[in-house]
């Protein structure tokens, strides 16, 4: 199935009913570099997105697409074409699901991807379109309407839940990897994996009611974390420690450089708070504690929101900081679900053949 055979299916029910100017947004990937274009949500928008600038790159770049339709384009103050965020999306036609199955060789993805696959070929709700996207399965499903995006996430959720998939992705301005011939998951460069379709179902089309059985799920973290607590304990913490300290080594390149850099980069929400979310879930995920962060952030960033709002600066980065614990831990609660699954279902040889 080529690419643009993909999309236009895929929305055609929404490129059919929708008489709204919309935009389909295209970003590409390359070295850690990010770049973003938009076209008009219809037949020819995505045919010119699809013949210019995705054959111009798909040799090189990973390749992404945003799930949801963009209402708006996301313009920075330089006036650059960036990575679309909530405020963006309004709507969906489709649902989706993102289930990543890193195994520990090519061998086991292999077989993880073949069960997964399978669950979802037996599902009452087959989806319309399995993709494999590397080292893991997308799927979705085409809706007979056009719905408000919460409701798509909302479902989407729920399908996650089901199919022990990401409910991370579940998100407006989600991005998914494009598959179709050529485009190829260059996560690793050395060794691409190619993204494509492997099963599609261009006849089958669900109303909403079609999914009302799957498993409950609260837009609630139901992860609890504990309050950040300031003390005035002194911290004596240098930038080349905080370097050695991270798991990231990019971290110290995304608390020095300037917003103009930080832009050029297209690292998707340029705002001074998501630049603050971004630098603190990592260290979060490092094992720094609060007044470390603290610390960090009032002495390293001086572009950071905390510099911007003197009265309501303390209250910012404990909300931001628990905001963060949340996102850690529920990314570590899916890679354990993720890891106990694999160690269930399938244990593998050196030759990759599974013991029964």
């Amino acid at each position: 199935m080529t690419t643009i055979e993909f999309l236009l299916s895929l929305y055609s029910i929404y490129l059919s009913t929708s008489n709204s100017i919309m935009y389909f947004e295209l970003t590409f990937m390359k070295d850690g570099m990010w770049r973003t274009k938009y076209y008009h949500f219809t037949n020819e928008g995505l045919n010119k997105a699809v013949s210019t600038y995705v054959e111009a790159r798909k040799r090189s770049h990973n390749v992404f697409f945003g799930v949801c339709p963009r209402d708006s384009k996301n313009i920075s103050k330089f006036g650059n074409e960036m990575k679309a965020t909530r405020s963006n999306v309004t709507e969906s036609s489709i649902l989706w699901i993102d289930s990543d199955l890193k195994g520990a060789n090519v061998e086991q993805v292999k077989i993880l991807q073949k069960e997964k696959i399978d669950e979802l070929m037996a599902s009452r709700i087959r989806p319309n379109f399995i993709v494999k996207s590397g080292n893991g399965i997308h799927a979705y499903w085409k809706l007979d309407e056009v719905i408000d995006v919460k409701t798509a996430c909302t479902f989407s959720k729920r399908l996650a839940v089901e199919f022990s998939a990401d409910k991370a992705v579940a998100e407006p301005s989600r991005i998914m990897r494009l598959p179709g011939h050529g485009l190829y998951n260059r996560k690793d460069p050395k060794y691409p994996k190619p993204v494509k379709v492997v099963f599609h179902d261009n006849e089958r089309i669900y109303t909403l009611s079609d999914f009302d059985w799957l498993p409950e799920f609260s837009d609630e973290v139901d992860i609890e974390v504990e309050e950040v607590q300031f003390t005035d304990v002194i911290i004596d913490l240098s930038l080349e420690q905080v370097e050695k300290r991270c798991k990231n080594k990019k971290i110290r390149s995304l608390i020095t450089m300037s917003s103009e850099e930080y832009e050029r980069q297209g690292n998707g929400d340029n705002s001074d708070s998501g630049r603050d979310f971004r630098v603190i879930c990592l260290l979060v995920s490092s094992d720094f504690d609060d007044n470390e962060i603290l610390h960090v952030i009032s002495n390293y960033c001086p572009w950071s929101k905390f510099h911007k709002d003197r009265g309501n600066n303390l209250k910012y980065l404990a909300r931001t900081i628990m905001n963060c614990n949340k996102r850690v831990a529920e990314s570590r609660e899916a890679r354990n679900a993720s890891n106990k699954k694999f160690k269930q279902n399938a244990r593998i040889t050196h030759k990759g053949q599974r013991i029964l």
